[in-house]
């Protein structure tokens, strides 16, 4: 399967992962909430669709 994600995606990832939800008000105090929360989405939707398609390979 191949990796969807970009390198800065897998970087705003794992800031999430790692502070869950308290990343939100350091990327506002940095001013790069927007563009990090879009990426978030972003990588969200990926993993998502990677999930499903693992789902759907395991159910043939």
């Amino acid at each position: 399967m191949k990796n969807e994600l970009t390198a800065e995606e897998w970087l705003v990832l794992n800031e999430f992962l790692m502070y869950g939800g308290f990343v939100f008000e350091d990327w506002d105090r940095d001013g790069t909430s927007s563009a990090k929360s879009r990426l978030l989405d972003s990588a969200t939707k990926k993993i998502k669709q990677t999930a499903k398609e693992i789902r759907s390979h395991g159910k043939k």
